[in-house]
């Protein structure tokens, strides 16, 4: 589908310019632009050639008016002009091949405007050549049609804002355009309503699009229209004071698919003969959706709420950050939650924001919205930051920022300072394993932990507003800390150490008691090096070294190792024989093993302590 967005809005106000006649093969500097206020577009080495060619034929059409406009990233627009030669044929020499630098090139021919190519030269490009299709013209509708109609509502205190988006059919091959002095008594290509107090129709770039026009409540337009399928975008406001209010509007008699999005906060929608379907999310901000097939007619009903301006109303809940740090940029998200006291709505008065979101120093590739809510957000001027307009509806909005930031040399700083008060302030890092913060503001919480993810936790409470909270990371070596493979041998030395102490009893056979005392030496150090496996275990937990399966099985097998050590110590120690006074054993009593004087019972065939055979 074609539309013309601001592209072909840019290129038809480009076309729109007055330009002296210039001669088909003129030089790069004589086909700058002659209008005032219009630069020629950047010098440089670059060449771009292109032709101009009929649809209908492929023939080159001469003559025509080639327009090559230039969007630098760092500087103001440009416009350079020229004519297609004999053959349809066209060239800008000298001109600038910084990638960075976009072009779009267009043509008019018969008076309609035609979006040719955008073009960014490439690294080390210097040459590229483009093609403009052009159509001949036609005055006769018939076939033309109105295929659907897309709406898109916005409450700003005291009016709706529409933003349209008609598709339009045009089954021929020539392009269909009635210009302005032949449209008298004749009907326009496309016509349909518009609902009662409309005002301040505009198009792209704040321009009305070629070839429509109102009268009343009638929106017609003449053109031009592509052959194929086409699109058509313009707004206007209607006044929405507090209570019910109707919107009703003329549809072609064929059926036209409507698809109508509302706001999730502000005024409630009914639309006869649509049905609502999944909520969707367009430029950060949430919208209900109603679509279906209509025809004749499109009737909307709206409850809208009362506009309450009450900024006192608006404050800060809490800020939540949560950021990725790497060895070139930092990439930040941020969660603002907004808390309105009351029972209504509140909506800025004006352009005046209710609450103002600071960004951080050096932020760039920003994105914003509040995709639950349809909530307004604007970035103001300067550094300024961003401004919320509302509306915001009773309880808690979520308005989200993100933003990338570079990482220099050293350690990586945030800085953070608010409009208002913060009464909680939350950081959550993502740990590498490598990271050091330092903060004098927020204090170190638990880590925090997602089904992939760990995350260094940090908290402020009560910040005032302009008050700093600024936190300074540290990239340090990677801790040599158990890995996983390591972890597996630990606990195999471990089971080998409790199997040797189990087992001394049963390989003592003289100078038991002598060796009592370092038996239980080595216990109690083997279950000082359980406690410690384990503690390393929680800890490569927590971090994200280890996954919960490997966590638990590790964990279950360290802990039934202490438990199994932490019996045998329970057990008493065997009472050892009576000596006599010279030093020699006394005889064994009846029912003792002779080996070591162990007591046994009258059913024991073996001795307790030293597993001899016993008499």
């Amino acid at each position: 589908m074609r539309s013309p967005g601001l592209w072909a809005a840019a290129l038809a106000a480009a076309l729109a310019v007055p330009a002296c006649p210039l001669p088909v093969r003129a030089q790069a500097a004589e086909q700058a632009a002659e209008a005032p206020g219009v630069p020629d577009v950047p010098r440089g080495e670059a060449t771009l050639r292109g032709r101009v060619v009929r649809a209908g034929d492929g023939g080159g059409a001469p003559g025509v008016e080639v327009v090559l406009y230039a969007l630098p990233a760092a500087a103001a627009p440009g416009l350079r002009r020229t004519e297609s030669g004999p053959d349809g044929r066209f060239v800008f020499e000298a001109i600038d091949h910084t990638p960075t630098t976009t072009y779009l090139v267009g043509a008019r021919y018969l008076g309609v405007s035609y979006p040719g190519a955008r073009v960014q030269f490439g690294a080390g490009e210097r040459e590229r050549e483009v093609e403009v299709r052009v159509h001949e013209v036609t005055d006769a509708t018939a076939g033309v049609a109105l295929r659907e109609l897309r709406m898109r509502l916005d409450w700003v205190g005291g009016k709706l804002e529409v933003a349209e988006a008609l598709a339009v059919a045009n089954p021929g091959t020539r392009t269909v355009y009635l210009p302005a002095e032949r449209r008298a008594g004749r009907a326009a290509a496309l016509e349909l309503g518009l609902p009662a107090g409309t005002r301040g129709l505009a198009g792209p770039l704040g321009l009305l699009p070629e070839g429509l026009e109102t009268e009343g409540d009638a929106l017609r337009w003449f053109g031009p229209i592509l052959p194929g399928d086409s699109e058509l975008d313009y707004r206007y406001e209607v006044p929405a004071t507090e209570g019910a209010l109707r919107l009703e509007r003329r549809l072609p008699a064929g059926p036209v698919r409507v698809t109508v999005l509302a706001p999730q906060s502000g005024p409630t929608l009914a639309a006869p003969g649509l049905a609502e379907g999944e909520a969707t999310v367009v430029s950060g901000r949430g919208y209900r959706v109603f679509a279906g097939e209509l025809a004749g007619r499109l009737t909307l009903e709206l409850e809208v709420p009362a506009a309450r301006h009450d900024p006192g109303a608006v404050s800060l809940a809490e800020v939540r950050i949560v950021g990725e740090l790497d060895p070139v940029t930092f990439d930040g998200r941020e969660e603002h939650v907004i808390a309105v006291a009351g029972d209504a709505p509140v909506l800025a008065e004006g352009e005046a924001p209710l609450l103002r979101i600071p960004l951080p120093v050096g932020a760039s590739e920003l994105r914003f919205g509040a995709p639950e809510s349809g909530t307004r957000l604007v970035a103001l001027p300067g550094d300024g930051g961003l401004g919320v307009l509302g509306p915001l509806a009773p309880g808690e909005t979520v308005v989200q920022v993100l933003y990338r930031m570079p990482v220099g040399p050293g350690p990586f700083t945030l800085a953070r300072r608010f409009a208002a008060r913060v009464p909680l302030l939350s950081v959550y890092l993502a740990d590498t394993g490598n990271l050091r913060v330092e903060s004098e503001r927020l204090h170190r919480r638990r880590p925090a932990r997602t089904p992939d993810r760990s995350y260094i936790h940090l908290e402020a409470f009560e910040l005032a507003p302009g008050e700093e909270a600024k936190l300074a990371v540290f990239v340090r070596p990677a801790r040599s800390g158990l890995s996983r493979a390591a972890t597996v041998a630990l606990v195999a030395l471990v089971a080998g150490l409790a199997a040797f102490a189990l087992a001394a009893p049963l390989r003592a056979r003289e100078g038991a008691a002598e060796e009592a005392p370092e038996v239980e030496s080595a216990a109690h150090v083997e279950q000082e090096a359980l406690q410690l496996a384990l503690a390393d275990l929680d800890h490569d937990f927590e971090t994200g070294k280890l996954d919960p399966a490997d966590y638990e099985r590790l964990g279950e097998e360290l802990r039934g190792r202490s438990h199994a050590l932490a019996a045998c110590e329970a057990v008493p120690a065997p009472e050892a024989a009576p000596a006599h006074e010279g030093g020699v054993p006394a005889a064994p009593s009846a029912r003792s093993c002779a080996d070591c004087g162990q007591r046994a019972g009258d059913e024991d065939r073996f001795c307790a302590r030293c597993g001899a055979r016993l008499a």
